[in-house]
C-alpha cells in the first residue's frame, strides 16, 4: 500500500510544480524579484487560513536579506493596526488562494486604496485581489487529497528566495554577514547563560538533597530519644545485665 501511495504523490507533485515553474511566468517572476530586492520599500507579509504558514517562511528570509520586513498578523482587534501603518511606499506580498477568504481581500483592497502595491501569489482562478495587484505569480494546487496542495506554492517561494540571493548587492551581503556575527555572538551568550543555570539547577539539587538527609536524620534521633524515654526501667536494667554477662562470657 505503500509504495503505490508515495509514487501517486510523486506524480502529482511533480504535475503541479511543472505548472507551476513553467516559462510563462518568467517575466512577471523576475519584476517579483526585483520589487522585492529594493530596500527603499518597506514589505509586508500577509496569508490566510493555510498560506500563513508559506507566508512566514518568505518572511523569515527576506528579514535577513534586506530591511523593513514585516508580517501581518490579525490583532484581537483585527487588521487595523497594521493597515493604519501602510501607504505608499510599501509592498504587501499577499497570499490568497480558493477558498479565497472576504478578510484577507478586503485588507488588501484597503491599503491599496492608501498607496500600497499588492504582489499576489495565488491559484490558477485567480483570487478576487489579482483585478487591482501590481503582480500576479500563480501555483498550481490540484493533488488527490481533498485539500489543496501548498507544495507548489512552497517551490514558488523558494525559487524567489533562491533569486533573490542571487541578485542581492553588497548591502543584502554585508547584512547577512552582520546578522551571522550577531548569532555567534548572542550563541555565545545563550550558551554560557545555559551553564550558568545548569549550574545552579545542581546546587539546587544537592541543598535539597542535603536537607533531606539532615531531616530524616533529625527524625531518627528524636524516633530514638523517644524509645529510650519511654521505656521502662526494668526492661533498661535487664538489657544492661544481659550485656555485661554477655560481655563476660565473650572474654
Amino acid at each position: 500500500m505503500g509504495a503505490p501511495a508515495l509514487q501517486a504523490a510523486k506524480d502529482d507533485f511533480a504535475r503541479g510544480l511543472n505548472a507551476t515553474l513553467h516559462a510563462d511566468q518568467a517575466a512577471e517572476f523576475d519584476s517579483v524579484v526585483d520589487l522585492l530586492r529594493r530596500d527603499n520599500r518597506r514589505l509586508h507579509l500577509l496569508g490566510g487560513r493555510f498560506t500563513r504558514l508559506i507566508a512566514e517562511i518568505l518572511w523569515a528570509h527576506l528579514w535577513q536579506l534586506r530591511k523593513d520586513v514585516h508580517l501581518v498578523q490579525p490583532w484581537s482587534i483585527g487588521f487595523e493596526p497594521a493597515a493604519l501603518e501602510m501607504g505608499r511606499g510599501d509592498v504587501l506580498i499577499v497570499f490568497d488562494v480558493r477558498r479565497y477568504q472576504p478578510d484577507i481581500i478586503a485588507f488588501a483592497k484597503l491599503v491599496h486604496a492608501q498607496g500600497t502595491k499588492a504582489v499576489l501569489l495565488t491559484d490558477p482562478w485567480m483570487s478576487p485581489i489579482a483585478e487591482f495587484a501590481e503582480h500576479v505569480l500563480t501555483s498550481d494546487v490540484e493533488c488527490l487529497s481533498p485539500f489543496d496542495s501548498l507544495v507548489p506554492c512552497l517551490a514558488l517561494v523558494e525559487a524567489i528566495v533562491s533569486a533573490l540571493t542571487v541578485r542581492f548587492d553588497l548591502r543584502g551581503r554585508e547584512r547577512v554577514s552582520r546578522l551571522e556575527k550577531m548569532r555567534t555572538v548572542l550563541g555565545s551568550a545563550k550558551s554560557a547563560e545555559a551553564d550558568v543555570d545548569r549550574a545552579k539547577l545542581v546546587e539546587g539539587r544537592r541543598a535539597r538533597m542535603s536537607t533531606r538527609y539532615l531531616g530524616r536524620s533529625s527524625n531518627r534521633s528524636r524516633r530514638r530519644s523517644l524509645v529510650r524515654v519511654g521505656r521502662p526501667e526494668s526492661e533498661s536494667a535487664s538489657r544492661s545485665e544481659y550485656r555485661i554477662s554477655a560481655g563476660g562470657e565473650g572474654s
